[in-house]
């Protein structure tokens, strides 16, 4: 879909929109601007060299993927061959604990009607459902008692006095300071994003539109009031979700294709920052600013 240029200014501007929060998350953990540019060149180096690769079924050249993401080519090849990512580990544990937790509550032998996670024992020498059973199949690799540590740590399973185990909860929620909560919010945005291009893209063409609803308040809420309503989003929001994945698990059978992609739904409380506005720009007089440069620089001397 090509836009028109009234279009493309608009977007840029709606662009400049979702960067300044992220630009607020960055510099609260000392984040600079050139290491900003530095992820948006990291960023668009990648970008266009999918685009390309999906485009074309051909290796990209690096001199092309330099010309669109506006770097030299041989910073575009560094870019593309030398990436890594830190947080990634972290992302690839908490998925394992959120698929050990879904399959508790859904696979057989594990639950029972509506979903209710049954109680079994750590492990089981007879191949009967254990927890050391689940890891074994959703998290290869890890260490069964350190993940169960974490699932206790965070009040997603208990041990009973016999032993064994209750799924207290079926979600999995990152702790406070888990690196891997800034990789699931690069994801949760990236996800969004995506899900707008298609909004965007179902209006031209005959593409299905995915849903998007939300509410706010049309008055404005005290520190009280907007607890509560978190609370209330929360709860119902809950609910929501784990009725979608049961009915997810009922029409698996149905609705599952092997070529197809993976869908998803969320729930998140926002605060409506479009309507306070911005504070007005006061740029300093451009001969002021030089002055005062110009003390500064004089003063340096002599010191």
């Amino acid at each position: 879909m090509l836009l028109k240029n009234i279009d493309k200014d608009a977007f840029l501007a709606a662009f400049e929109q979702v960067l300044k929060p992220l630009l607020a998350i960055g510099h609260g953990f000392g984040v600079a601007g050139h290491e900003f540019r530095d992820s948006f060149s990291q960023a668009a180096a990648e970008f266009y060299a999918q685009l390309m690769m999906s485009a074309e079924e051909r290796p990209v050249s690096s001199v092309r993927v330099g010309v669109y993401a506006g770097l030299n080519s041989s910073e575009a090849r560094s870019r593309l061959t030398d990436r890594v990512s830190s947080g990634r580990s972290y992302a690839r544990r908490s998925e394992a604990l959120s698929a050990i937790l879904n399959g508790w509550h859904s696979e057989s032998g594990y639950s029972g009607v509506y979903d209710m996670a049954l109680e079994i024992p750590f492990a089981d020498a007879d191949g009967s459902p254990s927890f050391k059973a689940l890891c074994d199949r959703y998290a290869i690799g890890y260490d069964a008692k350190a993940l169960l540590q974490e699932l206790m740590d965070a009040r997603c399973v208990d041990r009973l006095a016999s032993g064994h185990l209750r799924a207290i909860s079926r979600a999995y929620v990152l702790p406070p300071g888990n690196p891997a909560r800034l990789e699931r919010m690069g994801r949760a945005l990236s996800n969004f994003g995506y899900s707008f291009q298609r909004i965007l893209a179902a209006e031209s063409d005959a593409t299905f539109k995915y849903t998007e609803r939300t509410v706010v308040s049309d008055y404005t809420l005290s520190e009280d009031g907007a607890r509560a309503f978190d609370s209330e989003a929360r709860d119902r929001g809950t609910k929501f979700l784990v009725d979608m994945d049961s009915w997810l698990t009922a029409q698996g059978r149905r609705l599952r294709d092997a070529s197809g992609k993976q869908f998803g739904c969320g729930v998140y409380v926002f605060e409506d920052r479009s309507r306070v506005g911005e504070l007005p720009l006061h740029l300093e007089d451009e001969d002021a600013e030089k002055a005062r440069r110009a003390r500064r620089s004089s003063s340096a001397k002599l010191s």
